[in-house]
């Protein structure tokens, strides 16, 4: 962005042997609080009207001059030291921005950030037949009920096995295609209104690939696969969900999270077993909960 896009243009302009009476009138009947003073193609000083209603009239020293074309942050910059920065260009000003210019776009900024929806947080749950991502969904659901949820099922089902259009208060669509970039992009921008997406990907094995736009990877598999587990393909996961550990004697959580963290020491690894209240979903929730603000922010 350039000076030439947030100036005033054509600023009205005085001659030095203006005096403050005429300086007054020109600001009141047009609504101004500067007035640029020109000798020439060369700027003399600028009237500047004060709370009081006064107007004051200040050297050239109080001014910065500046291309049209130079970008904002640098005219903005300017401003740290003077009031009023004037666009010199074809031998005179055409072109002005002063502080309360530069405060103004704050606000309008800042009122339009704050009306715009942040992006949902999307999450794609990764693993093979029956390693309970379906399970796994339908319980983070329920764990998210402060947040508004869509799911996305790429897993080709036929109707009678399908989730219906809603679960818990969450809006779920169908879309095969999502196993795809192209495909998931599309799936993504027709969810509106949502705080956090769960795609529960086509069954596949338990290994992280590229992502196809999500923010978490999440890979899921079930205790008794944990051993044939691409350990190497994990550094493009974020989360490992281990389901099921109650279907293995003597599963060890501890050694399984080093197993699968031997590769990527930053990955998070959740053993989540059966009932609502498991230790483990708490502890999925609350770094769910993390990534969002994280991802908010």
């Amino acid at each position: 962005m350039t000076f030439r896009d947030v100036m005033r243009r054509d600023p009205l302009t005085v001659t030095s042997d203006a005096s403050a009476e005429m300086a007054r009138r020109l600001m009141d009947d047009n609504r101004i609080h500067h007035l640029p003073v020109v000798d020439g193609d060369q700027l003399a000083g600028i009237w500047v009207a004060t709370e009081s209603g006064e107007v004051v009239l200040l050297g050239p020293e109080r001014l910065r001059e500046a291309s049209p074309d130079a970008a904002v942050v640098d005219v903005v910059g300017m401003m740290l030291a003077d009031d009023t920065v004037v666009a010199m260009s074809e031998g005179g000003p055409t072109g002005i921005l002063t502080r309360a210019d530069v405060l103004d776009l704050v606000r309008k900024g800042l009122a339009a950030r704050r009306t715009e929806t942040p992006p949902p947080l999307v999450l794609r749950l990764v693993g093979p037949a029956g390693g309970g991502k379906t399970t796994l969904l339908l319980g983070t659901i329920g764990r998210l009920s402060r947040c508004n949820v869509g799911v996305i099922e790429a897993n080709p089902d036929p109707p009678e096995d399908r989730l219906p259009a809603r679960v818990s208060g969450a809006s779920v669509a169908y879309a095969p295609a999502a196993h795809w970039r192209k495909g998931f992009r599309e799936a993504i921008e027709h969810m509106h209104g949502v705080d956090v997406i769960l795609v529960e990907d086509r069954d596949q094995p338990a290994a992280a690939g590229v992502g196809l736009g999500e923010d978490v990877q999440v890979i899921v598999v079930p205790a008794a696969d944990v051993a044939t587990v691409d350990v190497a393909s994990l550094v493009d996961a974020q989360a490992v969900v281990v389901t099921k550990p109650d279907e293995v004697i003597g599963f060890d959580g501890e050694t399984a999270r080093a197993q699968l963290r031997s590769t990527n020491p930053n990955l998070a690894v959740f053993v989540i077993g059966l009932g609502d209240e498991d230790r483990g979903m708490r502890t999925w929730q609350t770094w769910l909960g993390a990534r969002l603000l994280q991802h908010r922010r």
